[in-house]
């Protein structure tokens, strides 16, 4: 399992039955929400990811600015996010749409 961060991480494992087979599908969260190169640099690694197992949903943490460039990358799967201005409570809101996903 892999996690991409600089400011935090949340790798999780969901669970799917299907009948009475289980089948665990991982997830991983990128949090690079500003810093242009790197997020660059994180979209070749997500491709490069998606590509080596395809089954794996890749969500994205990204500055509203940036956020045309992440959802351009067919490996992201979810974006949320981050508008700066929304101080404390935009944080708060942002941590509550990712723990209920």
């Amino acid at each position: 399992q892999i996690c991409i961060s600089n400011s935090g991480s949340n790798l999780r494992n969901v669970a799917l039955a299907v009948g009475s087979f289980s089948l665990v599908m991982p997830e991983m969260l990128i949090i690079k929400p500003s810093a242009l190169r790197d997020i660059v640099h994180g979209l070749q690694v997500a491709t490069s990811i998606k590509a080596q197992r395809p089954e794996w949903r890749i969500s994205w943490i990204v500055r509203d600015i940036f956020s045309p460039l992440v959802r351009s990358c067919a490996a992201v799967d979810q974006i949320y996010v981050f508008r700066r201005e929304g101080g404390l409570r935009g944080f708060w809101h942002l941590m509550r749409e990712v723990r209920q996903k």
